[in-house]
């Protein structure tokens, strides 16, 4: 019995506890907040440079005048909607900075908003974070790119029998390679450059940007390289006793005797 009015009194105790929490988080919330948005120019977590717009985000019907700020200091005051503001961070000192915006609404109230808390980068300062990320990125591609080569190149080292179906149900299909004419499986491992993919022919080794065939297509480049194949593998035909006697003709000299 003294248990259970021991754990009653706990419930009790937390349940008046969070009431007044509850009650001061809600008398606390603002209604209205700032947002930043980058047109042009560096950003990467809070450091940022170049172009940006500050913007206020809220009810904008009962606002008649917002102040932006920096640091507590007036930037620009708007009385007309949309209530935003379009800087350049070269125009302020190079460092750590907040932005926030002073709202005062029709019925008299002024609200503050919370702060955004940002790191003006200077022009250098921004351009080698850019190459910074930049290079390892291009030694990434470049990477893929010799995988790539290096794995379709192993792959077509054994050439595969000209009479053995090849499988185009990849997610890439199949292509027509531009240089050979010869249709090949697009791999995994190809690179997306907007205008097709940059692919490796198996058969010829050279490089070319594709794009998916036809099942029509292939079939047709299929049926061209299997009757090039006849032609080449066809058994020359017996030379008759005639073109014999002519080829040695040729030589004949009236003179020898």
């Amino acid at each position: 019995m003294k248990t259970r009015k021991v754990i009653a009194a706990l419930y009790v105790l937390c349940a008046l506890l969070l009431v007044p929490l509850g009650s001061a988080h809600a008398q606390t919330e603002k209604p209205y907040r700032v947002s930043l948005r980058r047109d042009f120019g560096y950003g990467s977590g809070m450091d940022i440079q170049g172009r940006m717009t500050l913007s206020l985000k809220g009810d904008e019907s009962l606002v008649s005048r917002v102040t932006f700020l920096l640091d507590g200091e007036e930037l620009v005051s708007k009385e007309d909607a949309p209530f935003s503001f379009s800087f350049t961070t070269d125009d302020y000192p190079s460092g750590v900075h907040q932005l926030s915006a002073r709202v005062e609404t029709t019925d008299g109230k002024t609200y503050t908003t919370d702060a955004l808390t940002y790191n003006f980068l200077s022009k250098e300062a921004a351009n080698k974070s850019t190459v910074g990320i930049i290079i390892p990125l291009l030694g990434l591609v470049a990477g893929i790119a010799l995988l790539s080569w290096l794995i379709q190149y192993l792959g077509s080292r054994k050439k595969p029998n000209s009479g053995a179906a090849i499988s185009y149900n990849g997610f890439y299909g199949g292509a027509v390679c531009s240089k050979c004419g010869r249709p090949f499986a697009r791999s995994l491992l190809g690179m997306n450059m907007v205008a097709g993919r940059l692919e490796r022919c198996p058969h010829c080794g050279k490089w070319s940007l594709t794009r998916r065939a036809s099942m029509a297509e292939l079939e047709a480049a299929e049926a061209a390289e299997r009757a090039s194949v006849v032609v080449d593998e066809a058994p020359a035909q017996p030379r008759s006793e005639m073109e014999d006697m002519l080829d040695d003709s040729k030589y004949y000299d009236p003179n020898d005797k």
